[in-house]
């Protein structure tokens, strides 16, 4: 397992001196990484993930895999996804998986896909490289279902991370800590929708900004910030 970690130090002065005093940011642990020699050992790794149902009212972690090392050509279909059970017995779930592509060298995601609507994919080929991947169930209300099964790849554990996104050190992965709500707040800091809607970098929103949440996936409730907490009369 390997371990990340940073620690920083302050330096008070003192009636003695100068003392020091060390601060240390959460480590990241990244699980031991699971070679991949087959479609069957990466549909394995992704029967054996919890898939979480997300919307854009969901705060909390979100599942991902262990790094995967990919050896040669892998290639997987949808229909070769067994889903969980919680969506096979949802009429209104989609009942095939949608793979959504990246920008990672070695991974592409093509050919045609039943949630074409929402930007899915039929095909995930990865080559000669090493991702994480993230198996979801997205609220995609309003939409022809209530909810489709996806497959997102990310990139290996502690990568670093673009302009605009922050690492997690809960499970490494970057998250966006643009807008509000931002990624980062909701899936690593783990706050409520609300509070997400009037935090900002650093600290929270002025009392009075405009703020807005999701109640569900097309129901948004709009207030202003409060002590850091989106208020809304009508939610």
């Amino acid at each position: 397992m390997a371990a990340i970690g940073l620690v920083v130090a302050v330096v008070a002065a003192g009636c003695g001196g100068e003392s020091v005093q060390t601060t240390e940011v959460p480590v990241l642990e990244c699980p031991e990484p699971i070679p991949i020699a087959g479609p069957e050992d990466l549909i394995s790794v992704l029967v054996g993930t919890d898939w979480r149902w997300v919307g854009p009212y969901s705060s909390g972690g979100l599942p991902v895999t262990p790094d995967l090392v990919v050896a040669g050509e892998v290639t997987i279909e949808a229909g070769d996804v067994p889903l969980p059970e919680s969506c096979v017995e949802a009429d209104d779930c989609l009942h095939e998986v949608a793979f959504f592509d990246s920008s990672l060298d070695g991974v592409m995601a093509d050919g045609p896909s039943a949630a074409d609507w929402i930007g899915g994919y039929g095909r995930l080929t990865i080559s000669d490289t090493t991702v994480r991947l993230r198996p979801t169930l997205e609220d995609t209300h309003p939409g022809p279902y209530n909810s489709v099964p996806t497959v997102s790849v990310l990139a290996p554990c502690g990568s670093a991370c673009s302009d605009g996104a922050a690492l997690c050190p809960a499970d490494g992965a970057c998250y966006g800590t643009g807008g509000t709500p931002s990624a980062f707040c909701l899936f690593c800091e783990g706050k409520g929708d609300r509070e997400c809607a009037c935090s900002a970098e650093p600290g929270s929103l002025p009392d009075g900004t405009r703020c807005e949440f999701y109640l569900s996936g097309d129901v948004i409730c709009t207030g202003e910030c409060r002590d850091g907490v989106c208020v809304s009369e009508g939610c």
